[in-house]
């Protein structure tokens, strides 16, 4: 179940970047377009005119498309994390201990107090 949660995440976000995109490439067309149409070559424009006005809703418009795509991709990734804490339970208890392949148990060794170093005394 995660794993088809993070590969919508990632499907969702691709498809959003790619109308984020579209978006953005109108605004550019027209906006360019139409702030070149005003603009006499080698002059800047007039403050106040309307190749000011088209130029500066260009830059704005672009910067729009950014944060509104950004605002999007963060809110998938939210929802994806929610979901993702959401769905499958955790482990409540550590994994038991388990011998390396040996059939000799891998306990630790009872603290008894004595210890006994294979000699006698």
């Amino acid at each position: 179940m995660r794993k088809f949660i993070w590969w919508g995440t990632g499907i969702a976000i691709a498809l959003w970047s790619i109308v984020a995109f579209i978006a953005y490439s109108l605004i550019d067309l027209f906006g360019s377009s139409a702030a070149g149409m005003s603009n006499v070559p080698g002059f800047t424009p007039d403050p106040y005119s309307f190749g000011w006005f088209a130029d500066a809703l260009h830059s704005l418009g672009l910067s729009v498309v950014f944060l509104v795509w950004l605002v999007g991709a963060l809110g998938i990734l939210a929802g994806a994390g929610i979901g993702h804490a959401v769905s499958g339970g955790r482990r409540t208890s550590l994994p038991e201990r388990r011998s390396w392949g040996s059939s000799i148990p891998s306990n630790p060794p009872a603290a008894t107090g004595h210890r006994d170093h294979g000699h006698r005394g």
